[in-house]
């Protein structure tokens, strides 16, 4: 689990990073790309949790980091230097794309808005192959989105790092004024990790499961909660509890 969430965010940073390193070529009509994203902070849903179980919390800050992957990726770079390749903007009615590249980097991102509905499509390739890609959505109310991610390993041409694809899928929805579930699946071989959660101020529930076999699993109010770990033959290994 650590590894391919290392792998994951090696591959934001990498592209993080070349963003900086690039000059922009602005063509001679400038079009606003400023899609709006809604973002959720669980920080002060889970408060209390944080203060009564420390690793409960860190899982929903989990959540509450890969949440907000829209947000942090997918903006237009405004300062790049070293720049090798053309940059491009369109705009066909409510639709907008924009492209960019740096060396052996390039990206390919979409979006459009229709009845109420931003749609998305960030596509990043590395020398010229499909190196990962998002496709979501959310509404422009905050009431709900969600996002695909797919990675390639294969683009990167690392010897010995699996040749399978990654993929995670994230869907969450708000269930009431404040009221949120979430639910993520990341799918890498034979691992198939499902993570569900609903929360509201003060109090939630999380489990986490791999392959249908539950791992983790925590509920919690203001002033009381639980948090199960499981053994691989569902037994429990150990239950911590508040009150």
């Amino acid at each position: 689990m650590k590894n391919i969430a290392l792998v994951f965010l090696v591959s934001i940073l990498l592209f993080s990073c070349t963003k900086e390193e690039a000059e922009l070529v602005v063509p001679t009509r400038s079009i606003e790309f400023t899609p709006e994203f809604n973002t959720i902070d669980l920080t002060d849903y889970s408060a209390d949790l944080e203060s009564n179980n420390s690793s409960a919390y860190n899982h929903i800050m989990t959540i509450n980091n890969l949440l907000n992957i829209p947000v942090s990726l997918m903006s237009i770079p405004t300062s790049y230097s070293n720049f090798t390749s053309e940059g491009a903007r369109t705009e066909i009615d409510s639709s907008y794309s924009f492209s960019w590249g740096n060396g052996a980097y390039s990206v390919d991102y979409a979006y459009s808005y229709n009845n109420e509905v931003l749609n998305y499509t960030y596509l990043a390739y590395l020398n010229d192959q499909l190196y990962y890609s998002i496709t979501g959505f959310q509404n422009t109310d905050g009431s709900q989105g969600g996002w695909s991610y797919d990675l390639n390993y294969a683009a990167l041409g690392v010897e010995g790092l699996s040749a399978e694809n990654f993929t995670m899928n994230f869907y969450w929805q708000m269930t009431d004024l404040d009221n949120y579930t979430f639910n993520m699946y990341y799918d890498f071989g034979t691992y198939n990790w499902a993570f569900n959660m609903s929360i509201a101020p003060g109090s939630g529930s999380y489990s986490q499961s791999n392959n249908g076999q539950l791992l983790y699993q925590t509920t919690w109010s203001a002033d009381a909660g639980s948090y199960i770990i499981y053994n691989s033959d569902g037994s429990v290994s150990s239950e911590t509890i508040w009150e």
